[in-house]
């Protein structure tokens, strides 16, 4: 048990290590470049329902129902 625990904290140092030697601007750029967390789990499915309702709202905004 006492093992796993040492191999725990050995991966955790490395990562540590190799982040800290990373210069900012290519950890910046790293973060930039990540999709969006909406889209990283469930696919284009939340795009396509933002992009249908914004099309029936800017339908319903271009044709107003008529009293």
């Amino acid at each position: 048990m006492a093992v796993k625990g040492i191999d725990v904290v050995k991966l955790m140092t490395e990562r540590f290590i190799t982040y800290m030697d990373t210069p900012k601007e290519v950890r910046r750029e790293r973060r930039k470049a990540k999709e969006h967390w909406s889209s990283r789990w469930f696919g284009y499915i939340p795009f396509s329902l933002q992009f249908a309702r914004s099309r029936t709202k800017r339908e319903q905004d271009e044709n107003p129902p008529s009293s």
